[in-house]
């Protein structure tokens, strides 16, 4: 939203561009429309058969950017439906995350498409942290692999957050758009929350 693109979260649309706030039940539905036909965590051709056929086009084509769960749970598709769009891969120490999300419930594995059978806490707990780390690692190497090196990046917030101006800087020079350089120029911090706080006028 501060880089100055029109964002589809899990549950709420970020648009610079509309000061209405759009209805975390109008996006709920959205996204349900885009993945209601999928069987997910079965581990059956009907699953893989129903992604190959969504339209991710026509459903996302209004958006300049996707991002969070469940999103994320298809976003191998979103790319092969954008093929020239760039990814953003927000990295961390696997380990640490795995033990983070291991925490929360019916969490989702970090499969390239939800069709591997299992899902949740039974399915954590089969696994394993070291595995589930594991699992962290080998994604974003995957997405690496097949993202073009001038599409991709990288972005450790917890270890960048404390040079705010390399931060921003970073994602404004891969994002590449005026507004987005002009955060960099008005000396802002990495918020936490969404209000920025800037030393000059952006």
């Amino acid at each position: 939203h501060l880089l100055h693109v029109r964002v589809l979260h899990a549950d709420e649309v970020y648009d610079p561009f509309d000061a209405r706030t759009t209805s975390k039940v109008a996006v709920q539905k959205l996204t349900k429309r885009l993945w209601s036909h999928v069987h997910w965590n079965q581990y059956d051709e009907e699953c893989h058969e129903a992604l190959d056929k969504t339209d991710f086009v026509s459903r996302l084509e209004a958006f300049d950017a996707v991002m969070d769960a469940q999103i994320t749970m298809v976003w191998f598709d979103i790319y092969r439906a954008f093929p020239s769009s760039k990814v953003i891969f927000t990295d961390r120490n696997a380990t640490e995350w795995a033990s983070l999300r291991l925490i929360h419930p019916r969490s989702a594995l970090p499969y390239v498409r939800p069709c591997a059978g299992e899902s949740g806490d039974k399915a954590w707990a089969r696994l394993g942290m070291s595995k589930v780390a594991e699992m962290f690692e080998i994604s974003r190497d995957f997405a690496q692999c097949i993202v073009p090196a001038e599409r991709f990046q990288t972005v450790n917030v917890f270890d960048e957050y404390a040079d705010p101006e390399r931060l921003w800087t970073k994602l404004a020079d891969f994002i590449g758009t005026d507004e987005a350089r002009s955060i960099v120029q008005a000396g802002c911090a990495f918020p936490a929350k969404r209000r920025l706080n800037c030393t000059a006028e952006a």
